[in-house]
């Protein structure tokens, strides 16, 4: 499993646990609609694991089908 550390990189799943010292105040954003989100920022050697993938996963992780 690669490591990523370049600035653009990002996960996405559907349960990420970050491990950090500081992070910020949850702050609301829109998402899409009425649909709402929290956003915070994790500081400090911050630190992330997808716990629980996507499912179903997008096409074009699903390999050569």
């Amino acid at each position: 499993m690669p490591t990523l550390f370049d600035v653009g990189d990002s996960l996405r799943g559907d349960r990420i646990r970050i491990i950090s010292r500081r992070i910020s105040q949850p702050k609301v954003v829109n998402q899409s609609g009425r649909h709402k989100a929290i956003e915070v920022i994790a500081r400090d050697n911050a630190h992330c694991i997808i716990e629980m993938p996507l499912y179903p996963r997008p096409k074009e992780y699903r390999g050569n089908t």
